[in-house]
């Protein structure tokens, strides 16, 4: 073989090497027995063979980058994307640059670490700029899943949409297909429920027309299409779809931590919480074992849920403050919304001993509530107010306080009231928030920011005073009850 003959020129040799490293760092011989030590000492011997680093050998770093992603060994990842980045830029090679900061983007995507993953981004766009634009390297700037966690949806749908009509042009179905299987999520999560399932469908059909070498794809669409089926209210094709994946994942060796905590949020939702309980497990230990924290965060949020729905109040303290330490850390907004809605109720009810049981201390766990969905997106703030058609694993303020007679209709008049001359604020300021919705101003400018960035399919929205009016209505026959 070249790559072990020392007559052949070193730097055919190290380029042999390297070819020979990208193709063992390939997911499917990547998971066999031994490959993975085998690919890290090739690329690694393509580097040390003495041939001086040029463009293509310098490719051996980000195959070795990837190897490391896989075993979530950040440290190692970032080594070699700094001898990348280095190399790239001090040719300014702005196409390698780009594919450097893609690989970074996607250790903080994978991390949960949104903050840094945004940073990464915007220095994506300024290089981007820098090489004119050329719209074949627009497809490198495609948004992560996890730009739609943070609750971003119509920005990563516009750019899906760019990015998809240039796969198209290119006839690059290996880019298109995972594309467009995000953008069918993206469009559900804003009530876009037939484009999204038009999407869904393109999504795995393009995964199933890449042969052998499309495993992984139609592992994901599996997945992406029972999350996209999650969120237009089809549960019984989401726990089909996602159970699918979740089989095939498991026979590629892949990493389970979103499938099932989603699969977890059908089941809760369907209120089968023994099922519901085991999937944010499986979920849980997989993220903590691949220092995933958004995933790990979620299936923690999933079972305070899951514990209060069961009437378990003990087993609550402990994990609503591991969770909520979590949340603090990477900001996650979205479960923020939950842990404070749960902990809000089980106060107001006086359902756990060791914390408060009165009606202002709900009154300002609802107030943290309504700010984190805020924050996040209007969606949210709908959701956690008063509920979703499609469904909901969360218990909505407004059924809640409907529950509670006259006191819950002083709730929604105390939250309708601050909701009118209060602030977004929660007492500590957030100087690097992800939240595009600026801290310190009126409650009432801050929510018609996020109704004006994420208008959904374009139906008439009903303000937060809206829907508390309507639901005081209905408490009092028709009668509308004066502030």
């Amino acid at each position: 073989m070249i790559t072990e003959n020392k007559d052949v020129e070193p730097k055919l040799r190290a380029y042999a090497l390297c070819d020979w490293g990208d193709i063992l760092r390939r997911w499917e011989r990547l998971r066999q027995p031994g490959v993975e030590e085998k690919a890290i000492h090739v690329l690694e011997s393509s580097l040390q063979l003495g041939s001086p680093i040029d463009v293509k050998l310098a490719m051996s770093w980000l195959y070795l980058n990837d190897i490391y992603i896989t075993q979530a060994n950040w440290e190692r990842a970032l080594f070699y994307l700094d001898q990348a980045r280095r190399f790239f830029s001090e040719r300014a090679d702005y196409a390698g640059l780009l594919s450097v900061l893609d690989n970074e983007r996607r250790i903080y995507a994978r991390q949960g670490n949104f903050r840094k993953m945004f940073g990464i981004e915007k220095e994506m766009w300024n290089t981007y700029t820098a090489t004119g634009e050329l719209s074949y390297l627009r497809t490198r700037i495609a948004p992560w899943l996890e730009r739609m966690f943070a609750g971003h949806y119509v920005q990563a749908e516009r750019e899906y949409r760019s990015v998809i009509e240039v796969a198209k042009s290119l006839q690059d179905q290996e880019l298109q297909a995972p594309v467009t299987r995000n953008l069918a999520f993206c469009l559900a999560l804003q009530n876009k429920s037939t484009e999204a399932f038009i999407c869904a469908e393109e999504g795995l059909s393009i995964a199933r027309s890449l042969g052998s070498g499309g495993k992984v794809d139609v592992y994901l669409a599996f997945v992406l299409y029972g999350m996209t089926c999650l969120e237009c209210g089809k549960l019984d094709k989401a726990e089909e779809y996602l159970t699918q994946g979740i089989t095939l994942g498991q026979q590629l060796g892949a990493q389970l931590d979103l499938a099932p905590r989603y699969l977890g949020v059908v089941y809760e939702t369907l209120k089968r919480y023994d099922k519901a309980e085991r999937f944010y497990h499986v979920s849980q230990a997989g993220a903590h074992r691949w220092d995933r924290h958004y995933h790990e965060c979620g299936a923690l949020t999933g079972l305070v849920r899951v514990k209060y729905a069961q009437k378990d109040f003990a087993a609550i303290p402990p994990l609503w403050t591991e969770t909520e330490q979590l949340a603090q850390e990477y900001e996650y907004n979205d479960y923020f919304t939950s842990l404070y809605l749960t902990r809000g109720h089980l106060t107001w009810d006086g359902l756990i001993l060791e914390w408060e049981s009165d009606f202002d201390s709900a009154l300002r766990y609802y107030h943290h509530t309504l700010i984190y969905a805020l924050r996040y997106n209007r969606f949210l703030l709908d959701e956690a107010l008063s509920g979703r058609e499609q469904g909901t694993p969360l218990r909505p303020i407004i059924l809640h306080c409907l529950e509670h007679g006259e006191e819950g209709q002083r709730m929604l008049i105390a939250l309708r009231d601050w909701w009118q001359s209060g602030i977004n604020g929660i007492g500590t300021s957030r100087p690097d928030t992800i939240s595009p919705i600026p801290e310190g101003i009126p409650l009432l400018e801050a929510e018609r920011i996020a109704r004006k960035r994420e208008p959904g399919d374009g139906s008439p929205q009903k303000d937060v005073v809206e829907q508390i009016d309507t639901a005081l209505t209905m408490a009092n026959g028709g009668e509308r009850l004066s502030p």
